[in-house]
């Protein structure tokens, strides 16, 4: 599980590039040096830290959905409550299982590229 402190750094990471995004793009030349690979940069930050902090949110409800069914398949069930727990975990499994994937497919063009290229090696 992601510690804690790697959250507050990220969300830190997201706030002070937010704001100096916000100086860059809307800053004239007189006021503030403008330097294009410094905004790059900049965007590049926060595009990472979105893609985190998407990570990290769907960790979590993963996380709590599987406890969930775990909690209850420890508990004293019947045979159909039990079979119901057990769809719903697999369920659950399932879909991060794929829906994670897909989503940094769709989000992220480096993996993307990676996912292509080793597609590309095992064909």
């Amino acid at each position: 599980m992601v510690s804690c402190d790697r959250i507050n750094v990220c969300l830190l990471n997201e706030s002070y590039n937010s704001k100096k995004f916000v100086q860059k793009k809307f800053s004239t030349r007189k006021s503030v040096n403008y330097s294009l690979t410094e905004r790059y940069q900049i965007v590049e930050n926060l595009k990472t830290a979105y893609l985190f902090k998407r990570g990290i949110i769907s960790i979590i409800i993963f996380s709590v959905i599987c406890g969930v069914f775990l909690v209850r398949m420890s508990s004293d069930e019947h045979d159909s409550s039990m079979n119901w727990i057990l769809i719903g975990f697999n369920y659950a499994a399932i879909l991060y299982g794929i829906g994670f994937p897909a989503a940094m497919f769709y989000y992220d063009q480096q993996f993307q590229k990676q996912l292509i290229t080793y597609i590309r090696l095992v064909s």
